[in-house]
């Protein structure tokens, strides 16, 4: 091999080696899995569970019938969710329309249930899961569980 080919290999492995270091989206995520109970201890379905960091994109997921989620980035759709100290509200989605979802004319309200949680876990400045140990997300390797257990129903 000349030395204009073996220059021309090692420019093309460098650059593959770059290139390479520059994708794979870039942040490093923890997959962060947990459960949200009501104030009888069973597990709460359809709760959307959003992680908010300082910077950054959040993460969220909603719990499955057992009351159970995994998180989301909101990035690309990878499990998981940033490292650091978090913001987390939650959302109860059944409390959003009752009975079957329905187009709403501009004028009319849709009807709503009442939410099986208290509303201040869905506001992110009145959320008693605003920047605690709890609630963050640290760095390591495998799942990070963070519960939700025993909430109120109302303040």
């Amino acid at each position: 091999m000349s030395s204009i080919g073996r220059w021309s290999a090692c420019l093309l492995f460098v650059g593959t080696v770059i290139l390479a270091a520059g994708c794979g989206g870039g942040t490093t995520l923890r997959k962060v899995q947990g459960k949200v109970t009501g104030p009888d201890g069973k597990g709460l379905d359809d709760i959307e569970v959003t992680f908010i960091p300082k910077k950054g994109r959040g993460a969220s997921g909603t719990t499955k019938a057992d009351g159970s989620y995994t998180l989301v980035y909101e990035g690309d759709q990878r499990e998981g969710c940033e490292v650091g100290p978090m913001t987390v509200i939650l959302r109860d989605n059944k409390s959003l329309f009752a009975g079957e979802p329905r187009k709403v004319k501009p004028e009319e309200k849709p009807a709503t249930k009442p939410s099986r949680i208290a509303e201040k876990y869905a506001d992110t400045q009145k959320t008693p899961f605003k920047f605690t140990p709890e609630v963050e997300v640290k760095a390591g390797e495998g799942a990070q569980t963070i519960d939700f257990l025993n909430l109120k129903k109302s303040d």
